[in-house]
């Protein structure tokens, strides 16, 4: 986030009550971990029908198993063209959708391994560490801690909210001290 952007949203910030900072920051602050995000395994209910078209694949480890390469995806997409006949028979758009999900795994891997994802997948993994921390260095205060799904630029931490007492140069230095991947943007409530 750009320093003049910065400056206006504390300049905005300054005026709002304790309660209102932490709610909006709890409305901009992405609540799920990324990695939870990510596909990496065919749903079970596609997985259920699939055996129902095709009992012989019930166990198979393949399709019911990570697919988180593309060699197993390539793999995983050959069993099911292999298997097309009985697919279709059974429900016409089974096929279609289990090759649809292969494709979003492939896609979702394909970012991962992207200079973005990679970025991001680092961010959430420091988050995740983190936030305990935080919360028991100040278990009083109400410090909320994650990237921003406002801002265009995905590799980005926001830590804010009400300190209760709590001295802001401390909670940014202790921040600072536990290495975050990239600058954070602090947003503390100046009410008192």
């Amino acid at each position: 986030m750009e320093q003049d952007i910065q400056s206006k949203i504390k300049a905005a910030a300054a005026y709002w009550s304790s309660d209102f900072l932490v709610k909006k920051l709890e409305e901009i602050l992405v609540k799920e971990d990324v990695v939870d995000m990510l596909s990496t395994r065919l749903g079970d209910e596609l997985l259920e029908e699939l055996e129902k078209a095709c009992p012989d694949l019930k166990d198979d480890g393949l399709l019911h198993g990570e697919l988180n390469s593309r060699a197993l995806l390539k793999q995983a997409q050959d069993v099911i063209k292999a298997n097309e006949a009985a697919l279709v028979a059974h429900d016409y758009l089974l096929y279609e959708e289990l090759l649809e999900a292969v494709k979003t795994i492939r896609e979702d891997l394909v970012w991962a391994h992207s200079i973005a994802g990679k970025g991001v997948l680092e961010i959430d993994r420091w988050i995740r560490m983190f936030r305990p921390r935080l919360v028991s260095q100040w278990p009083e205060s109400v410090i909320l801690v994650g990237r921003n799904i406002m801002d265009d630029d995905p590799c980005n931490i926001i830590i804010g909210g009400d300190l209760k007492g709590a001295k802001e140069e401390d909670v940014v230095g202790f921040v600072k001290d536990n290495n975050p991947p990239v600058e954070p943007f602090f947003l503390f409530s100046t009410e008192h």
